[in-house]
């Protein structure tokens, strides 16, 4: 019931702007999922650190919890306004809003307690007023003591465990930036050359491998970049570019009809075009040639050459629009 109460306080007034803007369902999915399984299980958690850690606030001396805290303080809070899930691969998110939800955990911790800290010291008058009654009590001393360190301690294991986390997950990504650009460029520059050896004009059974290994490169983009694309769709598409590599004879009109079924998944998976004119023609283009080839049997210099223009026309809209081409705004 707590956390129901928690999340509805974030979602009504902390986030209220943003849940007012018009977002879309992937996008509320996500928010929400932070709220029920991060925001609301960090501050309960937090408040009850802070409930735990008012006796020795009240009761003892506070300077140790100072001096231990606002280094605290500073430090989970540089990491929490650095750290990043974008850095986090798709196959660890779980691990990574773990790993977040520890920082903003004691992030929230060491607010709290400070919140506390200055209410105390702005009210000492009203603290021994409520407290002369019990002070110099040594068993509630012992306790009071227990208790505040064990939050001390609750918050720099948090703040250990984020950092910990957050190590293992960074080092997962050791060389993946630049793996990533060589194969990215490399697969454009692979739609680019294949275009231009099909202009170029080549016999039926080269043209028809040229064509497999661009729709080779073209599918892991699509893998790539595509998160939401469903793996039969995927599954598909690599069976299909599996028939043009391993049979390059086959006649012109089942690989012209294996080819333009690749570039209709393609396309039907293009659902933010933008509103670039160099993208909305790129695509018209795609759309075009398309249409010409199914329609009419062309000479295979031909439908080669539209193919080419085809593959330039990815590669623009791939270039220009990278993963936002397969996703919603």
């Amino acid at each position: 019931m707590k956390e129901r109460i928690i999340e509805k306080i974030i979602r009504k007034t902390i986030l209220k702007s943003f849940f007012s803007l018009d977002l879309s369902s992937a996008q509320e999915e996500i928010a929400s999922t932070a709220i029920v399984k991060k925001y609301a299980k960090a501050i309960r958690s937090a408040a009850f650190k802070a409930i735990l850690i008012i006796p020795a606030i009240a009761l003892l001396d506070i300077g140790i919890i100072v001096s231990v805290l606002i280094p605290t303080t500073m430090v989970v809070g540089g990491a929490w306004f650095a750290i990043s899930l974008a850095n986090v691969k798709k196959k660890f998110e779980s691990f990574g809003r773990e790993l977040t939800t520890s920082l903003f955990d004691a992030f929230i911790s060491a607010l709290l307690v400070l919140g506390l800290l200055t209410f105390f010291s702005l009210n000492t008058a009203l603290l021994d007023f409520l407290t002369q009654s019990i002070r110099g009590n040594l068993y509630l001393e012992i306790i009071s003591g227990l208790l505040g360190a064990y939050v001390m301690m609750s918050i720099l294991y948090d703040l250990f465990s984020g950092a910990l986390k957050y190590d293992i997950n960074d080092a997962m990504l050791t060389g993946q930036a630049e793996a990533a650009e060589i194969y990215f460029k490399d697969s454009l520059s692979s739609l680019n050359i294949t275009a231009l050896s099909l202009r170029e004009g080549k016999n039926l059974e080269v043209a028809n491998y040229y064509l497999g290994k661009a729709f080779e490169y073209l599918s892991f983009e699509i893998k790539e970049l595509s998160h939401s694309t469903p793996p039969s769709v995927l599954g598909k598409m690599e069976k299909r570019v599996s028939e043009l590599l391993k049979n390059p004879q086959m006649p012109q009109k089942e690989a012209d009809l294996i080819s333009t079924s690749l570039i209709e998944d393609f396309m039907g998976l293009c659902i933010n075009i933008g509103n670039s004119r160099e993208d909305k023609e790129a695509f018209k283009s795609i759309k075009f040639e398309i249409k010409r080839i199914k329609k009419n049997h062309e000479p295979q210099h031909l439908v080669d050459t539209r193919f080419a223009t085809i593959l330039k026309d990815i590669a623009k809209l791939l270039v220009n629009r990278g993963e936002i081409l397969f996703r919603k705004n």
